[in-house]
């Protein structure tokens, strides 16, 4: 379970800054929508997440 939470973890911080170099729209908005998915997942799995409520929130309404 503890690789699940890793690599869960590891992927969404890495989206989230393939969104910021993104240079088109649609691009940041994929790398965005994955980031979001695997928070979901690491909720699901009880972890704590990588990130301050602030931050999810402006994540969620970009």
């Amino acid at each position: 379970m503890e690789a699940d939470i890793r690599y869960y973890w590891r992927r969404a911080v890495e989206e989230f800054a393939a969104t910021r170099r993104s240079i088109t729209g649609p691009a940041r908005e994929r790398h965005r929508n994955f980031a979001l998915l695997y928070l979901e997942k690491l909720s699901e799995l009880g972890a704590n997440l990588p990130f301050e409520p602030t931050e999810l929130a402006d994540a969620k309404a970009a």
